[in-house]
């Protein structure tokens, strides 16, 4: 009689185990909401703006690369990746081309007043044309030096269960390509923080 108890109280126990198992598999059901694309652009209001070097009009092209990852944040403390680092091209002074870092990335729900796009060391764009009175032939400038990260305070957005959501990011580059960034080959990372827009739009 006692070998057959303790082979009920096993055989109870392996079901409880299992109930318990199949219960944390699904816990996570509900936690999670989608953004379907992380993407950048530079894309200025007109093909040719004023520059913060002085009154000449810059008239550029170029292209940035490097490797980045987008990430965002409830508190600018912890932060969720957006997809994993990817290497890019981006268009610079293009008002017709975006560049898709991530898509279809999930992230637990909350909501998100912090954004952040950082780049891997490396990060570089080469010029052509003209840059506040500056000639440029495939001038290669780089974004800061070592790691640069893009951080912003957004308007809080919160992202439900089942909420489909996209980060968008602007680099505005008019603003931090300068005859003094030219000459010197690098962009301050202070002015490209300080130019760059981004925010979480829902769908």
């Amino acid at each position: 009689m006692t070998a057959i108890r303790l082979l009920s109280i096993a055989a109870a126990a392996t079901a409880f185990s299992a109930m318990t198992a199949c219960s944390d598999s699904t816990t996570g059901v509900g936690s999670t909401s989608e953004v379907s694309a992380a993407t950048v652009a530079d894309n200025p209001s007109s093909t040719s703006s004023p520059s913060t070097g002085g009154a000449n009009p810059s008239t550029y092209q170029g292209t940035l690369t490097g490797t980045a990852q987008v990430q965002i944040s409830t508190d600018g403390q912890a932060w969720v990746a957006v997809g994993q680092p990817r290497q890019v091209s981006i268009a610079l002074a293009s008002t017709a081309n975006v560049t898709t870092l991530s898509a279809d990335a999930s992230v637990p729900v909350g909501a998100y007043a912090y954004v952040r796009l950082v780049f891997s060391s490396g990060a570089q764009a080469s010029v052509s044309g003209q840059v506040g009175g500056t000639t440029a032939n495939g001038t290669i400038v780089s974004l800061g030096s070592g790691q640069v990260v893009i951080q912003k305070q957004i308007q809080p957005v919160t992202l439900a269960a089942g909420t489909n959501a996209r980060v968008v990011w602007d680099l505005n580059s008019e603003l931090w390509l300068t005859p003094a960034a030219m000459q010197s080959r690098t962009a301050a990372a202070t002015a490209v923080q300080a130019a760059a827009w981004a925010a979480i739009l829902t769908d």
